[in-house]
C-alpha cells in the first residue's frame, strides 16, 4: 500500500495545508529516512510549514522519528522520519483452489499473520457454513492485533459471481450450495466493517498499480488454475458492474462436450476440459502425485515437462478458443493470463501461438500478451488498499 502512494494525489478540493501534509506523508513513505530540511528543499515548501505539517503527521502516529544525526559541518542534527506501516491493518479473507486462508496485512503489505484451513472445503458446504468458517479464522487472527495498531476491516477476495456494489457473493462453482451471501452477520459478529470484492478484480488492480503502462485501452485478466475467469478494465477503471455480472468464461459452453457435468451443475462448461480441477484425474493417470492445489501445482510444472501431455494439450486448445473469442467481444489491448498453467514456457508458448493463430489481424493489432505469477500477496494488499485509503483519508483530513 505504502507504494501505491507514489501514484496517490491529493484533492484538488482539499485545503492548501492538507494538502501540503499529504504531498509531505507521501514523500516520506517514498523516502523513508528523510529530514525536514530535505522535504522542504524538494517539495518547495517553507521550512516553518513542514516542521508544523510533520508535527501532525506525528500526533496521529502516521510517522516516527528515528535516531538524529550530525548533517552537515556546522553540528546540526537532523532527524530522520519514517512512515508507520502497522498504524493500520486489515483482515483479507482469501481462497487459494478450495482452501480458505485469512492474512492479517498491514500498510506496506507485511503479513503480520494468517491462519488457514489446510483441507478442502467440503464441496457441499452452505452459506452458514462458510460463514461460519470465515468467522472463526477472523476470530482467530483478533489476538495478533498489536497495541497502536487499528485493525481497520474485514476484506473478503473471493472467487466467482461476486457483487461488489451490493456485498453479495452471488455463486462460486467450488461450493455450489452457496448462494447470495451477505456477509451483515460476520459484520455485526466481528464489529468491524465488512468489504466484499473479486478476487481477479483486486489483482488487476494491483497489477495496474504496478504496471501502469498496461492501462492504456482495454486490459483483460484471466486466470487458469483451479478454475477460470477474467476481470477487465479500461482505461485503468475496472467494470464492476451492478450484480457481478462478468468473468465468468469458465462456464462458457462454446464448443466443449455436453457429456461433461460442471461443478456448477451444467454440462459442457469450458472449465470440463481445460480447469485443474476437471483435468487432474487424467493427468494423475500418469503423474499419481501431482497436486490439486494450485500452487503446488505450479511447482510440479516446473519439474515435469507436461507442454505435450495430451490432456494438457487438449485443455490448452478449449481455453486458446474461449480466450480467442472474449477478445472478439472486448478487443483488449493487454490480455493478462495468470495461473500455474502459463507458468510453463511450453504452455504459454502453445497458448500464444494459438491464440494469434485464430485472431484475425486487426483483433490482434498492437496486442501485447502477458503472463503474470498468482501472488497471495499482491490479491491482499489489493484487496486491503480500500481500507487503507480511507483511514489515510481521514487522517490526512482529505475528502474522498
Amino acid at each position: 500500500m505504502l507504494g501505491r502512494l507514489n501514484h496517490w494525489d491529493p484533492p484538488a478540493v482539499a485545503t492548501a495545508a492538507d494538502r501540503n501534509k499529504a504531498r509531505i506523508y507521501t514523500h516520506i513513505c517514498a523516502s523513508p529516512e528523510v529530514t525536514r530540511k530535505q522535504i522542504a528543499s524538494d517539495l518547495k515548501i517553507r521550512p516553518a510549514t513542514v516542521s508544523a505539517l510533520v508535527a501532525g503527521l506525528l500526533e496521529h502516529r502516521l510517522v516516527r522519528e528515528g535516531e538524529p544525526f550530525v548533517e552537515n559541518r556546522k553540528g546540526r542534527r537532523e532527524i530522520p522520519l519514517t512512515p508507520v506501516p502497522d498504524r493500520f491493518a486489515a483482515i483479507v479473507v482469501h481462497v487459494v483452489s478450495n482452501t480458505v486462508r485469512a492474512t492479517l496485512v498491514d500498510m506496506a503489505g507485511n503479513v503480520r499473520a494468517e491462519r488457514k484451513v489446510d483441507r478442502p472445503i467440503d464441496f457441499m458446504a452452505e452459506n452458514a457454513d462458510l460463514e461460519t468458517l470465515f468467522a472463526s479464522l477472523v476470530e482467530e487472527l483478533r489476538p495478533c492485533v498489536t497495541p497502536g495498531m487499528d485493525l481497520e476491516g474485514i476484506v473478503l477476495a473471493l472467487p466467482g459471481l461476486v457483487d461488489e456494489l451490493s456485498g453479495v457473493w452471488i455463486f462460486s462453482s467450488r461450493w455450489p450450495r452457496m448462494r447470495e451471501m451477505t456477509f451483515g452477520e460476520l459484520a455485526r459478529r466481528s464489529g468491524l466493517k465488512v468489504l466484499v470484492s473479486k478476487n481477479l478484480n483486486v489483482e488487476l488492480e494491483h497489477y495496474l498499480t504496478v504496471h501502469p503502462e498496461a492501462a492504456e485501452g482495454g486490459t483483460l485478466f484471466v486466470h487458469w488454475g483451479f478454475g477460470i475467469g477474467a476481470a477487465y478494465a479500461h482505461d485503468g477503471q475496472i467494470l464492476r458492474p451492478h450484480g457481478g455480472g462478468f468473468g465468468e468464461l469458465g462456464h462458457w459452453l462454446g464448443g466443449a462436450q455436453m457429456d461433461r457435468q460442471c461443478l456448477c451443475g451444467k454440462r459442457g462448461c469450458l472449465e470440463t476440459e481445460a480447469a485443474l480441477w476437471a483435468i487432474l484425474p487424467e493427468i494423475r493417470h500418469a503423474y499419481p502425485d501431482a497436486p490439486g492445489d494450485e500452487w503446488a501445482f505450479e511447482d510440479f510444472l516446473a519439474r515435469m515437462d507436461l507442454a505435450k501431455c495430451t490432456v494438457i494439450r487438449r485443455a490448452t486448445e478449449r481455453f486458446v478458443t474461449a480466450l480467442h473469442d472474449l477478445q472478439m467481444v472486448l478487443f483488449a489491448r493487454t490480455i493478462v493470463v495468470t495461473g500455474p498453467f502459463v507458468q510453463d514456457a511450453g504452455i504459454f508458448d502453445r497458448l500464444r501461438t494459438g491464440l494469434l493463430g485464430l485472431l484475425p489481424t486487426y483483433a490482434r493489432k498492437d496486442l501485447k500478451l502477458a503472463t503474470a505469477r498468482h501472488v497471495a500477496a499482491d490479491e491482499i494488499i489489493g484487496a486491503a488498499a480500500p481500507f487503507f485509503e480511507a483511514a489515510l483519508r481521514d487522517h490526512l483530513n482529505l475528502p474522498d
